[in-house]
């Protein structure tokens, strides 16, 4: 059973203020509202980051997608999820817009925005919805009020919706790098770079089902189950191997395309 949804009170607006949750400017970030804040319904999910190790708390399967592409985006540097926006300037902009601030229990509630992050050094801040959402004139309003707050602080802001995420790209990402690196399942470089080489002469004779290609060198070096698909994903994402990942990864499909053999990334 989740627990239940805790109270808008004055101390837990202290006590997030004075923790720093979902604040962006915290030295070690802790979302303003995790999963189990709320009862669960099957949506939420904790997943645990490629760049700081922390575990990040997202509410829907769009937040989840959307998360995932961001997470293995080697020229994203930073995400931040259910940042809480600043109160004060809310409730301005609130006033300013003739817009019913959000509140709770009899107090302002505070806002948050889904994700904010950092790619080639320029912060974005995102909320993330379904069309469906998009439908209610409350959430428009709320969004309006979101989407002033980050332009007055000169930030990109958007929103993103189903239409805006590819699942098969976000699962096909997830997979990729799930797993022990082949590094530390071969540890010597010689022997992994004549694996490589193995590998990529098998690979590319498309009349081999990959999975004979994977029992075979397994068996003849001696290798630990699952070493030689660990190499397959290594080989992706050092781009020695092309695949389409906003299609489902199918490893009995035949193989369509492979890159050259030279300059080698071990």
């Amino acid at each position: 059973m989740g627990r239940r949804h805790q109270k808008n009170t004055l101390d837990r607006v202290f006590r997030d203020v004075y923790e720093q949750r979902g604040s962006i400017y915290a030295d070690s970030y802790q979302p303003g509202i995790r999963v189990y804040d709320f009862p669960s319904k099957g949506k939420v999910v904790r997943i645990k980051g490629r760049l700081s190790g922390d575990v990040h708390h997202l509410l829907s399967q769009h937040e989840k997608y959307f998360f995932l592409c961001l997470n293995y985006d080697m020229s994203v540097t930073k995400i931040w999820e259910q940042v809480f926006l600043n109160l004060e300037d809310t409730l301005l902009i609130a006033a300013e817009l003739k817009i019913k601030h959000p509140y709770a229990d009899q107090l302002p509630a505070r806002m948050t925005t889904d994700i904010c992050y950092i790619k080639d050094g320029i912060m974005h801040a995102v909320a993330i919805k379904t069309t469906k959402d998009l439908e209610s004139e409350r959430t428009k309003e709320k969004l309006t009020i979101e989407g002033v707050y980050w332009a007055r602080k000169k930030i990109d802001w958007r929103i993103v919706t189903e239409k805006d995420i590819s699942r098969s790209q976000a699962k096909n990402l997830q997979w990729l790098f799930a797993g022990t690196e082949i590094e530390e399942l071969v540890p010597d470089e010689t022997f992994r770079h004549n694996l490589i080489k193995a590998f990529l002469e098998l690979y590319q004779d498309y009349s081999i089902p990959f999975s004979k290609i994977i029992s075979h060198i397994e068996s003849r070096c001696r290798l630990v189950p699952g070493t030689v698909l660990q190499l397959y994903k290594h080989l992706i994402r050092t781009e020695q191997i092309s695949i389409n990942l906003m299609e489902p990864i199918n490893l009995d499909e035949p193989r369509k395309l492979v890159t050259t053999v030279c300059g080698l990334k071990i």
